[in-house]
């Protein structure tokens, strides 16, 4: 299956009423710029019209434009999991160096760069936790937001990591849940 996917990550800003609702970018500077923005499910879904996220369970009919340009959407995880498939990534989920071809060629702490045979160009824009009120991960790892919804409470994300701390450059691609009040990068 043929895919178009953003070359980077969306960098709208989403600043609706109440904090979960909305975007944020790490505290460096030119983080945004860079990194693009985080978003949090309901901001990046735009509960206000899917009626998604803070708690509300629902199963929004994809494809979700949310807060993606025109023409765009937020990818759901049967398309992501094509792509997995296409670059060759889906057979070895979470093994190392699964990630490796996705990932940009620069900005991965400890010199973990990719390869980005694909011009996918993953980048290391880390994560912010609403409950801690705390950044995480800049440099250290990509997750990217799937449309769809694990739970109640939680929803998909790619991930995609470079370095370890115990074992060096991992590398390693896969799917996986993540809280609600957790913000990360848009495709």
């Amino acid at each position: 299956d043929t895919q178009e996917w953003m070359a980077e990550n969306l960098s709208y800003e989403v600043d609706s009423l109440g904090f979960i609702n909305r975007s944020v970018c790490h505290y460096e500077p030119d983080t945004c710029k860079k990194y693009g923005r985080l978003y949090f499910w309901s901001a990046a879904l735009d509960s206000i019209t899917t009626g998604c996220g803070n708690g509300v369970t629902c199963k929004p009919d994809a494809p979700i434009q949310g807060v993606c340009p025109e023409g765009w959407h937020i990818p759901t995880k049967a398309e992501t999991e094509i792509l997995l498939t296409n670059v060759g990534v889906l057979a070895t989920l979470g093994e190392k160096k699964s990630g490796l071809k996705l990932m940009s060629g620069e900005n991965w702490q400890s010199g973990c760069n990719g390869s980005d045979a694909y011009g996918f160009s993953a980048l290391p824009s880390g994560g912010f936790s609403a409950n801690t009120t705390d950044y995480f991960f800049l440099h250290v790892e990509s997750d990217i937001m799937l449309s769809d919804e694990y739970s109640k409470s939680k929803y998909f994300v790619l991930e995609i990591k470079g370095p370890a701390s115990l074992t060096g450059c991992d590398r390693t691609a896969k799917i996986h849940s993540e809280d609600e009040d957790f913000a990360v990068s848009v495709r």
